[in-house]
């Protein structure tokens, strides 16, 4: 990119030189004839920006996405000062071109101020430039925006620092101002800048920027996360003379920073044995009644870590949030007793169990130590995802334990392992007495077959 450094006249030549190609009338005239070359809009700002009387030649404008695009030679003037800069890639939207020819047009315009990336940034993705003070000396600076030329198809922005009374015609080529784009956050009460690189939702870096003693703005600290098998690991590290020193690193799993993506909470229930761990939560993709997804980790033979989807292959109108996991044993074997959740339609909701056993973290389903009467066989709607998601019905082991249509009513059970017993609570929120609002509706004891 050419920058021409406060050289008025020359860049006055350039501009004479087009004008007179364009064959400009004076005044607000737009037609421009006879000219093809090198086709060009004249733009003139109707007020000043910043302080500064603004115009701008877009020399081969172009109609890219709705937008005029071209390289944007600007003129600034304040008092007796003229500033003269290359924009590579100026761009307004191509609604301003009221003539069928959308070449050789002179332009009067309406400064807008836009709108900002962020409630952390200053900068402005939908104007070709704007002033906005980026380094905290309390001077707006020229910022112009190279649309689409970022990551994740943002934009980048060139900063031409303001000092007062004078506008550089350099742009600035150092850390962090060269790394500006839509990622960029600025913490005004800190004084601090930091540059985002985004390599996806689990790979990325924040770098942290603030003056230092010499009163230039340097690195101090790098955060980032990535991934290691299971897990999402978060790492910060310290910048001391120029060398990175780890000072923290936090480990999560996956499943975690998914319920959290979903924005719904997440039950996060160990076994009493503590050989396994349950993750369950609403990952929001359903209306009333809810989708729920659910992971069971543990480690396997070789002592790595394991996580494993819990019934994926269940229809997610048949899925069920789990919310406590008991233990019992029986004949020397350990017997797990889930508490699930689902919610129906409108004010319908209701708990239920599921008596398994656990290897390699694949459930084993056990019905007999439900008494005559409780379990009743039913079946679960189940998609096969090998066989271009067909869908077919497989038993399934679940009790339904209560249930309530009522918007009023509120339910619950509570499992005693050491007795076997269930306990069944509801409480009816219109009746005025307390004590008719709660009250224990039946229980009912596990069998132990001889």
């Amino acid at each position: 990119m050419k920058i021409f450094k406060n050289a008025s006249c020359c860049f006055f030549v350039i501009i004479c030189i087009i004008l007179i190609s364009c064959n400009q009338k004076t005044g607000k005239e737009t037609a421009i004839n006879n000219f093809s070359e090198n086709p060009c809009v004249f733009i003139i700002y109707n007020q000043p920006i910043n302080g500064y009387d603004v115009q701008v030649t877009v020399e081969n404008p172009t109609s890219i996405n709705d937008l005029l695009v071209g390289t944007g030679l600007m003129q600034l003037k304040k008092g007796k000062d003229t500033f003269n800069i290359v924009h590579g890639a100026f761009f307004l939207p191509d609604s301003i071109l009221n003539s069928p020819q959308k070449n050789n047009l002179v332009i009067d315009y309406n400064y807008e101020n836009g709108s900002s990336t962020d409630d952390f940034s200053p900068f402005k993705w939908d104007m070709p430039f704007f002033f906005a003070d980026v380094n905290f000396d309390n001077h707006k600076d020229l910022i112009l925006n190279y649309k689409a030329l970022g990551q994740r198809h943002g934009s980048i922005y060139q900063v031409y620092l303001n000092y007062g009374d004078s506008l550089n015609c350099e742009p600035l080529i150092e850390k962090p101002f060269c790394d500006f784009d839509d990622f960029t956050r600025f913490d005004y009460k800190n004084k601090e800048i930091i540059i985002h690189l985004s390599g996806g939702v689990y790979c990325w870096e924040d770098y942290f920027y603030k003056r230092d003693t010499n009163n230039e703005f340097s690195l101090y600290k790098i955060e980032d996360i990535n991934t290691d098998g299971y897990y999402i690991v978060f790492s910060e590290y310290k910048i001391e003379k120029g060398k990175k020193r780890k000072i923290s690193e936090k480990r999560e799993a996956k499943i975690i920073e998914e319920a959290k993506q979903a924005g719904r909470g997440i039950n996060i229930i160990e076994t009493p044995d503590k050989k396994y761990k349950f993750y369950s939560f609403d990952d929001g993709d359903n209306g009333t009644m809810r989708h729920y997804k659910t992971y069971i980790q543990y480690k396997n033979d070789s002592g790595e870590m394991v996580f494993l989807q819990w019934q994926d292959k269940v229809r997610f109108d048949y899925s069920h949030l789990y919310e406590n996991v008991w233990q019992f044993k029986y004949k020397d074997t350990a017997y797990y007793v889930a508490k699930t959740f689902k919610q129906g339609s409108n004010c319908s909701w209701g708990y239920g169990m599921e008596i398994f056993t656990l290897k390699n973290g694949i459930p084993t389903y056990h019905t007999k130590f439900y008494p005559k009467g409780i379990y009743e066989p039913h079946e679960h709607k189940i998609l096969d995802f090998d066989s271009e998601e067909l869908e077919y019905y497989l038993p399934a082991y679940d009790v339904a334990v209560c249930y309530t249509g009522f918007c009023h009513y509120d339910i619950d059970y509570m499992f005693n392992p050491k007795t076997y017993t269930v306990s069944i609570t509801e409480y009816d929120e219109s009746q005025p007495d307390k004590e008719m609002q709660k009250k224990v509706k039946r229980s009912w004891k596990l069998i132990m077959p001889k």
